[in-house]
């Protein structure tokens, strides 16, 4: 995995946005537990950055359970690659990396704004905190 903002080790939240998720086949047609495993194989997808093999995915939730999965057509096998391609997880990974990408940005704008404030604080403010603080001279200390 990379090491970087943008990666599946940073990948913690699971968000599915429910309309998109109930127009694939597999939610609409199959029966509980194989929705289950196609919402555990996005997981897996998601975490491994879209670069899940064909074998990898039999040995997360088996291999009679991903024929199941690739028979409602949301899970594909391409012909001429190992790595599977689920199409709903990609549009999730596609709004992460927008969201991490701008959360950089903006992390980066306000780290340059910081820098551009003078934090030292000037002979003028001292003498003022130092008068707002002045204690009478009838101290008993």
């Amino acid at each position: 995995m990379k090491n970087n903002l943008i990666s599946g080790d940073n990948f913690h939240w699971l968000k599915l946005n429910i309309d998109d998720l109930y127009l694939t086949n597999t939610i609409r047609r199959a029966d509980n537990s194989t929705k289950w495993l196609f919402i555990e194989l996005i997981i897996k997808y998601l975490k491994s950055e879209g670069f899940l093999t064909f074998r990898d995915a039999e040995n997360w939730i088996g291999k009679e359970e991903l024929k199941e999965l690739i028979k409602y057509g949301d899970v594909v096998k391409p012909k001429d690659n190992d790595i599977i391609k689920i199409e709903f997880a990609m549009k999730m990974w596609k709004v992460y990396a927008r969201t991490k990408e701008g959360q950089s940005k903006g992390g980066k704008k306000t780290q340059s704004k910081n820098k551009e404030q003078n934090s030292e604080i000037t002979p003028e403010q001292i003498e003022v905190i130092k008068e707002e603080n002045k204690f009478d001279d009838d101290s008993p200390f």
